[in-house]
């Protein structure tokens, strides 16, 4: 597929941060290859509340 738009040239990575599963050593490699790499490093703030929604089956089904 061809990119046309006027970010064509522009490489971007999203991490998508998953907890406990080594993501903070992951970001923090990220942010320090932005510095020796000359690329710009981007983190949101942590969220107060993280909402988790499960369907009813999924709340009342035995995990085991």
């Amino acid at each position: 597929m061809l990119n046309n738009t006027r970010l064509a040239g522009k490489e971007t990575l999203f991490f998508n941060r998953v907890p406990k599963v080594g993501s903070q050593t992951i970001m923090d490699l990220i942010q320090r290859l932005a510095k020796i790499n000359q690329f710009q490093f981007h983190r949101d703030g942590t969220q107060k509340v993280e909402t988790i929604k499960l369907t009813y089956y999924e709340e009342v089904r035995p995990f085991f």
